[in-house]
C-alpha cells in the first residue's frame, strides 16, 4: 500500500490508482478503505465496462460495520 500511496500526487485523477488501492484493501480485509477507493475510482472512470466492473466489485464487499 505504501507504493500506491506514494503515487497519489502523480495519479490522483486516474481511476486506475483508486481501483488498485480498492483491490489491495479488499484483499487485506480493509473493507471501509476498499469501499472508499471504489467510490473514488467510479467518480473518475468514464469507461462503461470498467464502471460495471467497479460497481460489481463494490457490491461484493461485505456490508459496512455500524
Amino acid at each position: 500500500m505504501d507504493v500506491i500511496d506514494g503515487l497519489d500526487d502523480a495519479l490522483a485523477n486516474n481511476h486506475r490508482l483508486h481501483a488498485v488501492r480498492a483491490d489491495l484493501a479488499r484483499r487485506a480485509g480493509k473493507t471501509r478503505l476498499a469501499r472508499t477507493a471504489y467510490h473514488a475510482a467510479l467518480e473518475l472512470c468514464t469507461n462503461e465496462v470498467e464502471q460495471r466492473y467497479l460497481t460489481h466489485r463494490l457490491a461484493t464487499l461485505d456490508p459496512p460495520n455500524p
